[in-house]
């Protein structure tokens, strides 16, 4: 009981205390607090039972044929049709609408207690009566705390309310997955009738037995949920009326305590009254209620369990739990053959059409990915392919025009200077989910070796697999990117069920509203140009180092530039390598200004990463071809001094080269075969940057890929760190779907964060490490670097243990 909020409860004179003419309440509505368990009440009617003696509302209802009770215990595929959800949502909807009508009433009589406390105290002091004026000053204080108990009720009220939204927006969210089965139901029934020899019908069958198992889970998943918040909201909804009731009953005795302080001795004409000798009692009254008011306690008997246990009947029917139907779902899906699976009806849906129900102006979709790199298209790739996430609603938002993607193909000699170095482990996954086979094998290029070398002391590791080695011959792949993402999206639309927004500019992303059909305040909306907006109970940030899905979750990104520029280009060779085209290897210098690193692709053809300063940069691009070449040769050759003196002339450097090579001994086998040519339009630049999200995750949003982290060049597991987010994150999605979890809330998405932040972090690290380690060109440094260095090499059990982590293979150290 907060009684003239900041004073002592132990004066309450008028000149000593806070009184209600003077304060307008008690320091009112700051002193409110939650009662009971937490969650808020109904109202009571005067007048007992009154017309609900019948103990049930519904047989007040004339011709209700409701009235016979569902005996029917647990699940079975009859019993769960859809068709009346949407009405079962809309009914939940009004009932919630009414009780935030009857929070505003509860507030307003609160309010309106507070008011009149405050008149009935001013006017008392206005009688010149100080029995009246001192009593109704306190009794306006009891009645000001009375005002307050409904202020309290109606916050626990709105809680009750949240628990019961909950129920209604499971129940909207259930639909889908009823509409989907019944769909693949009539479908199936009108081949019969139409087209009974038809092969689809054995392909929709099994993917109706998939469709009912989804839907059962969700079923069961909405029952627990139901039943669950039900019995919370109005459980603690009664516990707030009766501590409602008893705070106002002890209130009210006070209150005619202190009434019966007054004399109402009648007096004659003439006559004076005794004086007012009461003002310590009344005093006393008011520190008595907010004592009982302090030690008041919530004391509620259990309810009587009905025999047979209050959860016998969640237990699914037919012998057979959720779970063990989900399973057989999964098994289906394992047991169907690849022809079976490939009759499906696959198409891939483009902007402007709608794959599954909306609301009136935002579509709804389980998981919105923002950005159609290899990120974005290798999670929604993944989603589709695997049986169990397969019936998600997806969608993916890109930028660009993915129909240039699909139809992108080069001369065989011409190769894009976008290129990456793909790992074992994540070419594994590109292969699980189907898509490995729609790259074009033809333009990647396996490598078997690395050479590495510090451009300072020439301190070399040689990074060769054992004669007769478990570990693979594969280090890493190189791959263009555009080969990559061609590949995704080919497989994207193989699977089909896939709304894509291409040539689509996100211009806001905000949280939603709520609505009569669900309640999306706390789901993401992208708004494109145009004016679509998707709702995504999952929001996935794929969309690079500026990303707008990470603004909008509010998730900061920490790190700093490195004042480098990584140089591009494809280089032409004298030939295939020292060995030939079956045992490529990969080069990589450290020069004080940065490593530069050529990496093999098919034929005679290598692709040059440079990460150099941007003054070096800039005369690497405004070079000609003959002078661009004869720098990049001259990188792997000359020691650093006579490189850093040809980066000051702009032109000249193949002449300087020539003179330089002849006073320079260099063992030709020990660096990469010369280069002949670049070609044209490949050479470009890009700046080095280390940045690292604080979290992965948020509210309904996740973050993958440059979005989440970008690398320095120097390891080249940008794209790699990519691949697994993405695979931990499908994985993520498909633990929480097969258990009947939200697949957006921060609880569901945490195994996704927790495994992919920490390998991500020391990664960085290490790569960051490196960078600084090598950048000192000179010192005691040097040489404690290079016997490091010169150790790992001859240790190979060490070597084969880095080349293990380098291909994505063995025990995982990142």
């Amino acid at each position: 009981m907060c009684f003239g909020a900041g004073h002592s409860s132990q004066h309450y004179g008028r000149e000593q205390h806070f009184p209600v003419r003077q304060t307008g309440g008690f320091g009112a509505r700051g002193c409110g607090r939650p009662m009971g368990g937490g969650l808020g009440g109904a109202g009571y009617g005067r007048g007992g039972m009154g017309r609900n003696r019948a103990l049930s509302i519904r047989s007040n209802k004339g011709g209700s044929s409701s009235t016979s009770p569902v005996t029917r215990k647990g699940f079975s595929f009859s019993s769960l049709r859809g068709s009346i959800q949407p009405e079962l949502s809309r009914r939940l909807y009004r009932l919630i609408k009414s009780t935030n009508t009857l929070i505003s009433a509860h507030e307003s009589a609160g309010k309106e207690r507070v008011a009149i406390a405050t008149q009935l105290s001013e006017w008392g002091e206005q009688t010149g009566d100080e029995a009246v004026s001192d009593v109704s000053d306190k009794v306006g204080v009891v009645l000001s705390e009375i005002g307050e108990q409904e202020d309290s009720y109606a916050h626990a009220l709105d809680d009750a309310r949240a628990r019961l939204k909950a129920i209604r927006n499971t129940e909207r969210s259930v639909q889908p997955s009823r509409d989907h089965k019944d769909k693949i139901a009539d479908e199936i029934q009108r081949l019969k009738l139409r087209e009974p020899q038809s092969t689809r019908i054995v392909t929709l069958e099994h993917e109706l037995v998939r469709a009912e198992a989804e839907n059962l889970v969700a079923e069961a998943q909405l029952s627990n949920i139901t039943r669950k918040n039900l019995k919370e909201a109005y459980d603690a909804e009664f516990a707030a009326v009766i501590e409602r009731a008893e705070k106002q009953i002890l209130l009210a005795k006070h209150g005619r305590r202190l009434l019966a302080l007054i004399d109402e001795e009648p007096v004659t004409p003439g006559d004076r009254r005794r004086p007012y000798t009461h003002g310590a009692q009344a005093r006393q009254i008011l520190n008595d209620a907010e004592e009982d008011l302090k030690n008041w306690v919530l004391q509620l008997d259990e309810p009587a369990v009905p025999s047979g246990g209050a959860y016998e009947d969640t237990i699914p029917s037919e012998g057979e739990s959720a779970v063990t139907a989900h399973s057989t779902m999964a098994s289906e899906a394992a047991g169907s053959s690849p022809r079976a699976s490939g009759d499906r009806d696959r198409r891939t849906e483009t902007t402007g059409q709608e794959a599954y129900p909306s609301t009136e102006s935002t579509d709804i979709y389980d998981v919105v990915c923002v950005g159609g790199g290899p990120a974005g298209l290798s999670l929604l790739t993944a989603l589709r392919a695997n049986p169990v996430t397969a019936g998600l609603r997806v969608a993916l938002v890109e930028a660009q025009d993915l129909q240039k993607l699909r139809s992108w193909k080069l001369p065989p000699d011409r190769y894009s200077n976008r290129c990456s170095s793909l790992t074992p482990a994540s070419a594994n996954f590109l292969n699980g989910i189907g898509a490995w086979e729609h790259v074009d094998r033809e333009r990647v290029q396996p490598y078997h070796e690395m050479q590495v070398w510090d451009g300072v002391s020439d301190a070399r590791i040689e990074f060769d697999w054992a004669p007769g080695s478990r570990g693979g011959k594969t280090i890493a792949y190189m791959i263009e990117n555009l080969n990559l993402t061609s590949g995704l999206i080919r497989r994207l639309d193989e699977l089909g069920n896939t709304t894509i927004f291409d040539s689509a500019r996100v211009e806001n992303i905000t949280s939603g509203e709520e609505t009569e059909e669900l309640d999306l305040r706390e789901w993401p909306i992208v708004h494109l140009a145009g004016g679509k907006q998707l709702a995504a109970r999952l929001l996935v940030g794929a969309d690079g180092a500026n990303s707008p899905v990470r603004t909008f979750a509010e998730i900061p990104s920490r790190g700093w530039d490195y004042e480098r520029h990584g140089v591009v280009a494809t280089l032409e060779l004298e030939g295939e390598g020292w060995d030939g085209d079956n045992a490529k290897v990969a080069y990589q210098r450290f020069l004080p200004t940065g490593p530069v690193a050529m990496l093999p692709l098919p034929g005679n053809l290598s692709t040059l990463v440079w990460s150099t300063t941007p003054s070096n940069a800039a005369l690497l691009k405004s070079l000609s071809a003959k002078d661009f070449i004869a720098l990049v040769n001259a990188a792997f050759r000359l020691s650093p001094v006579d490189l850093e003196f040809m980066h000051t002339t702009p032109s000249g450097q193949q002449e300087e080269l020539t003179w330089r090579l002849q006073h320079t001994p260099v063992n030709s086998h020990a660096v990469p075969q010369t280069v002949v040519g670049v070609q044209e339009g490949t050479v470009a630049s890009f700046p080095l940057k280390l940045r690292h999200a604080d979290t992965y995750i948020g509210e309904r949003v996740a973050l993958v890929g440059d979005a989440a982290h970008t690398i320095h060049p120097l390891a080249g597991q940008g794209l790699n760190q990519g691949q697994g987010d993405v695979e931990s994150l499908a994985r993520t999605i498909e633990y929480a779907a097969s258990h009947g979890q939200d697949v957006g809330t921060r609880m569901s998405l945490e195994p996704y964060n927790s495994e992919r932040y920490a390998a991500n972090h020391v990664l960085l690290g290490v790569c960051d490490k490196l960078h600084k380690l090598y950048s000192v060109g000179g010192g005691p440094l040097v040489p404690l670097r290079s016997l490091g260095l010169n150790a790992v090499n001859a240790m190979r059990p060490v070597k084969q243990f880095l080349m293990n982590q380098a291909a994505g293979n063995g025990v995982k150290l990142f």
